[in-house]
């Protein structure tokens, strides 16, 4: 009780620090981060231990100065009295007796705080990284961008609307796209290009931020909305009996052109280039079967660069087109396979990503996966976390929205992030927001990086090690500090 610790002030230096009520409010908030998650709980207590810490290192530094706190001194006369009727002789006993006491507390606490750290970092670690809803969109089935303004252009029930960098969603403007209802009607927004992409060849240019969207219904083709929202036939496809892909080449090996993907019979698919003035080029009939959000690979992408990458559920492989229309196998996936299950979307992580990474997740009536017509996100934090770098290959299954993780040196390696599916139904692409527009090109002198490294997760060990490492320092300073002062007083 607080008359009982009075009494025993009355008597004993040592009383000045944690009375009850410091206790009482210590215990108060270590109780409040529990209500919280296990991360909440872990660094809250740590914040317990940390004011403990430094009122142990006050306390020495106090005693040593040959006075008292003010805390000795408060209004309690005959707290104050007793105190200063202490001896001088005997002062220099009572500091050495407390200066190490001090010390031991010291030790106690860092040891503590490095516990909690490690506790607080393994329920980290033990929290799965999962999607979180951004908004609501009817029948959202793909997501495009962003644009020069940092909005995001998604698709739903036919319909365009565009996602503000805050997940607002606005109708696009002008005349309501209505196409291909019910349909997985995927699109491309034109990036930001270099200036070796405009003009092309065909003596015209696409415009940044314009959007094209595969057209279901016979012609099988094209759409080009552009930013007032004008809706034009753009191109049609020849030789497919479907379409199942579209990306922009933003490498050049394809002369910054549209990709296309269709389904050319017997197991086989088309990839048609479109240029600006709607001329269609086929680039092979014979690549293997592939469907869903397809991807130009940066330079960094080992032996990939500047391929078309493109999933396919049904044998859960990841492949690699070249623009001469010869493909290889990037990597399996690992993942659950087969029909509205495997992987449906590929990725990849841009140049000083500080942002979101975006998926389709729609309303799928009778599936396993019946979906929840959201738009999806994971942040970069969580992701680079688990060991995820700029230039890495993610890829994302329809069925669940588990994710991967694709890097590619002199080898490629395949690291699981999301492995738990949920009632998610992805559609489409995986979109980076928050990135630096330009890549820089590899170094020629850099080594191959090792199949196996950073694959684990490596900023929770790093932050574990810097934390002991903080942890120890204290203790150093403190004991110097105290061997300093005890010197000082013997002289």
């Amino acid at each position: 009780s607080w008359i009982s610790w009075r009494w025993r002030c009355s008597t004993r230096v040592s009383c000045a620090v944690s009375p009850p009520r410091a206790i009482h409010e210590a215990r108060v908030a270590a109780r409040l981060g529990v209500r919280h998650t296990r991360q909440t709980f872990g660094f809250q207590r740590l914040q317990v231990l940390q004011r403990r810490l430094l009122g142990d290192l006050q306390m020495a530094r106090d005693i040593a100065e040959g006075g008292v706190t003010p805390g000795f001194q408060e209004s309690e006369d005959d707290l104050a009295a007793r105190v200063h009727e202490i001896h001088p002789t005997s002062f220099s006993t009572l500091s050495l007796k407390y200066h190490w006491r001090a010390v031991r507390r010291l030790g106690a606490s860092a040891a503590i705080v490095c516990l909690g750290l490690a506790h607080a970092l393994a329920a980290s670690a033990a929290a799965p990284p999962a999607w979180q809803p951004v908004t609501k969109i009817a029948g959202v089935v793909d997501v495009g961008g962003p644009r020069a303004d940092g909005w995001l252009v998604v698709m739903g029930t036919g319909k365009l609307w565009l996602i503000d960098p805050l997940g607002a969603a606005t109708p696009y403007p002008g005349a309501a796209y209505s196409d291909d209802r019910t349909a997985e009607t995927y699109l491309t927004v034109v990036p930001q290009l270099p200036p070796a992409a405009s003009p092309s060849t065909a003596g015209c240019s696409f415009q940044s931020g314009d959007v094209y969207v595969l057209r279901l219904h016979a012609p099988l083709g094209l759409n080009h909305v552009d930013a007032q929202g004008t809706k034009t036939a753009f191109a049609t496809i020849p030789n497919v009996t479907a379409l199942g892909g579209i990306a922009f080449d933003t490498g050049g090996a394809f002369g910054y052109r549209i990709l296309v993907t269709g389904a050319a019979g017997a197991g086989k698919t088309e990839v048609a280039a479109i240029d600006c003035a709607g001329t269609v080029s086929v680039i092979t009939s014979s690549a293997p079967t592939v469907e869903g959000g397809l991807e130009i690979a940066p330079p960094s992408f080992g032996a990939f660069g500047g391929m078309l990458i493109a999933p396919d559920e049904l044998s859960g492989n990841i492949y690699a087109i070249r623009a001469d229309g010869t493909s290889r196998p990037v990597a399996a996936s690992g993942l659950p396979k087969g029909p509205d299950i495997g992987v449906e979307a590929v990725g990849f992580v841009p140049h000083g990503w500080h942002g979101n990474v975006y998926y389709a997740d729609r309303i799928t009536k009778g599936n396993p996966h019946p979906g929840n017509d959201n738009l999806l996100a994971l942040t970069s934090e969580i992701l680079t976390g688990l060991g995820v770098q700029e230039g890495d290959l993610l890829s994302a299954t329809e069925g669940g929205a588990t994710l991967i993780d694709v890097r590619c040196t002199a080898t490629c390696t395949v690291l699981p992030l999301i492995t738990t599916a949920t009632r998610a139904h992805g559609e489409g692409h995986l979109i980076f927001t928050g990135a630096t527009p330009v890549e820089p090109s590899p170094s020629p002198h850099a080594s191959p990086q090792s199949a196996t490294s950073g694959r684990t997760g490596d900023a929770p060990t790093v932050f574990l090690v810097a934390a002991v490492t903080a942890a120890l320092v204290v203790i150093l300073l403190a004991a110097v500090l105290v061997l300093r002062d005890l010197r000082a007083q013997g002289g």
